[in-house]
């Protein structure tokens, strides 16, 4: 019996440190889940401005370049010899300032590459966390498992323990049934060893008058 409740014991305490350990990794899971929802909202938010930096960039470029040959087949068109100095001059600044939006347009791509490089990596540190993820609703459900296994074992000895105390409790009444049947038994055995002695005693004095007598 005192083995069984130790058993008994031990079990339900591995149950309730697996509910325990459930909680625990219940609740670093939606915490880790929130951290991934946040950071794949981010994400989201740096790819769609990525796009929107690179439309904005390739009109703006095209757009640029458009003006300028405008304005340069115009300013030809329009040209005479006295003016041919001074459209010139006009025309390196053109030229200049297009080559200072390349320049610009350049480094905006570098950002872009930059960024890209950036969101791959978030990408990567996501796919991380997806797998770890994955990984402890693994560990979770074993422990669901293990903790029913070990509800349903607790419930198999609670079980199995009734029973051994109703034998015990019936064997422990039969005993003490056995125990007054046999003082019983005892008193009847006192009582008539005495009648037979006294019966002995009797049939002892007659023969001994009928001695005397005869």
């Amino acid at each position: 019996m005192f083995c069984m409740d130790e058993e008994v014991e031990d079990v339900l305490w591995r149950l309730f440190e697996a509910e325990n350990a459930v909680e625990i990794l219940m609740g670093i899971s939606k915490e880790i889940i929130g951290h991934l929802q946040i950071n794949q909202f981010s994400l989201n938010s740096s790819i769609q401005r990525e796009g929107e930096m690179r439309y904005k960039l390739g009109i703006s470029s095209a757009s640029f370049h458009k003006s300028i040959e405008t304005r340069i087949e115009t300013l030809e068109a329009n040209l005479v010899s006295p003016e041919l100095s001074e459209m010139k001059v006009v025309i390196e600044d053109l030229e200049v300032h297009l080559l200072e939006v390349e320049t610009k347009a350049e480094t905006a791509e570098a950002k872009c590459s930059l960024l890209e490089e950036v969101l791959n990596e978030e990408l990567a540190l996501l796919k991380d966390m997806e797998n770890l993820i994955n990984d402890l609703k693994s560990k979770v459900l074993r422990a669901e498992i293990i903790a029913e296994k070990s509800k349903a074992k607790c419930a198999s000895l609670s079980e199995t323990n009734s029973e051994l105390n109703e034998e015990v409790s019936f064997s422990r009444d039969r005993m003490e049934s056995l125990e007054t049947s046999l003082h019983q038994a005892d008193e009847e055995n006192t009582i008539t060893a005495n009648e037979i002695n006294k019966r002995a005693k009797v049939i002892t004095d007659m023969v001994m008058q009928l001695a005397r007598e005869t």
